[in-house]
């Protein structure tokens, strides 16, 4: 008698299949976990054991068990083979004839595996032989979070969605969403899904944990580079959107183009100053890899050039550097006054100054301002001609109309003033009448006073 007592086919029928390969995520926990129980075929007949992938697998593990062979004989053999009925890839690989020696068990393991509905079917092929066998399905299926990447402006908010809802109560709950940084983005507590918030620009990731498996999400979040920039008259400052590629369009636009202008490659270009809080709202508008519409705003104030003027070396020889920190040129005696043409574009602790035919930079905080002292007008500012004393003791001397203090005058002195207007008088008046006598002596301080604190002669 032939001593090959059955052959015993496994064969597994996909009848749904829905979607795309995706990467497997580790097996870290059993989601899922189906056996037949004992089966016994008498002879020649064959068995079924259904069962159902409610979604993608990551990973599908197949034990085939022949627990036991009786026959007529004294030796015991079965000839088994699985081979899995899914189109052949990387991951689905023709599985080769296996043997039994005996009793005994082969376990197979696949990746990747489409949600739908199958089928194990068991066929013995000798009448005389009852074959008591088992098979045991099991698995992890595949957490998918959409989008793969989600982009976002400072302040927006959307949604990341998992595709595994019918979790029981318990692990529902369990589920959560961390945020790799919470300062860029943060994510809200949910189940299936969650609510992410851009909160600065940058990038980090959002991650899925549920079911023994992580699965994470990138998160890139647009902002300005600057969102309160103040530009001089006549100068620029660049702006930029944070994380966006080089290569992408972006449409720039001034509401106040009377005030300040932009370019299309975002150079802001301060044109006339804005009054006290006022801004020029600068607005970008572009969309991201995904399609997705972003627009960012940016409120641009815009002050008078102050620079040129003419301020003092004070506290002793100052460094005259190539760069901040750079290279020295010289050193420029205590008292020598020089021309500061502007601060660095980046680093504002330092000047850009001429002095003696040499430009470079000096150290704002050991500069001071003499360029009031000049006795030469303003062509821009009224000519002081009338002859006015201070009818009020300690009145403050200004740069300008409610700006900063040069010094305070003493009740008394004499003015030459012209009418500022809205309430202020542009005055000449001598160092003598200083109440800070480091500023009395020889020469004119010119400035602004308050008129209703002056007194015609």
């Amino acid at each position: 008698m032939n001593k090959v007592w059955k052959i015993l086919v496994v064969s597994l029928l996909a009848v749904v299949l829905l979607g795309l390969t995706t990467t497997a995520l580790a097996d870290t926990k059993n989601a899922f976990s189906k056996t037949s129980g004992k089966q016994v075929i008498d002879g020649e007949g064959s068995d079924t054991f259904p069962f159902t992938l409610d979604y993608d697998a990551a990973s599908v593990t197949i034990i085939a068990e022949v627990a036991a062979i009786d026959s007529e004989d004294d030796t015991d053999d079965c000839d088994v083979a699985i081979k899995p009925n899914i189109p052949k890839t990387a991951d689905h690989p023709e599985t080769e004839r296996k043997h039994f020696e005996a009793t005994g068990k082969q376990t197979w393991t696949l990746t990747n595996v489409k949600k739908g509905s199958y089928q194990v079917k068991v066929n013995a092929y000798d009448e005389t032989d009852t074959v008591t066998w088992k098979v045991t399905v099991k698995g992890s299926y595949e957490i998918k979070v959409t989008p793969k990447k989600l982009y976002l402006h400072k302040g927006q908010t959307k949604t990341l969605t998992s595709d595994y809802t019918k979790g029981t109560p318990a692990e529902m709950k369990a589920i959560t969403w961390i945020s790799g940084n919470k300062k860029i983005a943060t994510a809200t507590k949910g189940t299936s899904s969650a609510k992410i918030k851009g909160i600065a620009g940058g990038k980090t990731t959002v991650t899925l944990k549920a079911f023994g498996q992580s699965k994470s999400v990138n998160i890139i979040v647009y902002a300005m580079s600057q969102e309160k920039p103040t530009v001089y008259t006549g100068k620029s400052v660049k702006l930029s959107i944070l994380n966006l590629p080089t290569d992408t369009p972006v449409t720039w636009s001034s509401n106040k183009t009377e005030l300040a202008t932009v370019s299309s490659k975002g150079q802001v270009t301060g044109k006339k100053a804005t009054a006290k809080g006022e801004y020029v709202t600068i607005t970008a508008t572009f969309n991201d890899p995904a399609g997705g519409a972003h627009t960012l705003t940016a409120k641009v104030t815009v002050t008078k050039n102050p620079y040129p003027k003419t301020m003092q070396v004070t506290g002793g020889a100052l460094a005259l550097r190539k760069a901040p920190n750079g290279t020295l040129i010289k050193f420029v005696k205590d008292g020598t006054k020089v021309t500061v043409t502007g601060l660095h574009a980046t680093n504002k602790a330092w000047a850009k100054v001429t002095v003696g035919g040499q430009s470079g930079y000096m150290m704002l905080k050991f500069l001071k301002d003499v360029s009031s002292s000049s006795t030469s007008t303003d062509t821009e500012k009224p000519t002081p001609n009338v002859s006015m004393k201070v009818i009020k003791g300690n009145l403050a001397l200004r740069r300008s109309a409610g700006g900063s203090r040069i010094c305070y005058v003493k009740v008394g002195a004499s003015v030459l003033a012209a009418d500022a207007g809205d309430g202020w008088c542009y005055v000449k008046v001598a160092k003598k009448y200083m109440v800070d006598e480091a500023l009395q002596g020889d020469g004119y301080y010119y400035g602004y006073m308050m008129k209703s604190y002056l007194q015609k002669k």
